[in-house]
């Protein structure tokens, strides 16, 4: 009779291919995350681009020559640097769109420390205003949400972005 001598190596088969077919999907969703991820910080990136050029030349249309010599009154002064920032906003694209700025994302008012950003903003006053904060918003009611790409696997489509800027 022969006897074969069994081998104490057990034979595996295909093990790494399992391993490697398991390990890839995670790798895959890593990538996924990060894509979306990186989409979203470019749109918030040009969102606040958009939003600091704004504010400039909201700012600046506050103290310009033309501006202070037509005799503009303090409504005046409020409503010509509003509609440059909704100007300056739309030139500036934020994930393939132009971002419009609503009535309420434009706050041109008067700050009596314009380099203190806690010192309250007084809108309406009297006094000639000196500083505008402006927000840009991409969300479900205005410019609309950012798209997501891989997130939607798990049920995440869009998602909001808000950035804000002061010019004083």
């Amino acid at each position: 009779m022969i006897t074969r001598k069994r081998s104490s190596r057990i034979r595996r088969k295909g093990n790494i291919l399992v391993l490697s077919a398991v390990l890839m999907l995670g790798m895959l969703a890593m990538l996924a995350f990060a894509i979306d991820m990186g989409y979203l910080w470019t749109v918030r990136t040009e969102l606040q681009r958009s939003a600091d050029s704004a504010a400039l030349a909201a700012g600046w249309e506050l103290i310009s020559a033309d501006s202070l010599e037509s005799g503009f009154s303090t409504p005046d002064y409020a409503e010509n640097a509003a509609e440059t920032a909704r100007n300056f906003a739309g030139f500036n694209f934020s994930g393939a769109i132009s971002p419009e700025l609503g009535n309420d994302d434009v706050t041109v008012g008067y700050r009596a420390n314009p380099f203190d950003t806690t010192a309250p903003l007084i809108v309406g006053g009297t006094e000639e205003p000196n500083t505008v904060v402006i927000n840009v918003r991409r969300t479900s009611g205005q410019n609309g949400e950012v798209p997501l790409f891989f997130a939607r696997v798990l049920g995440i489509e869009t998602k909001a972005a808000v950035a804000t800027a002061t010019a004083a």
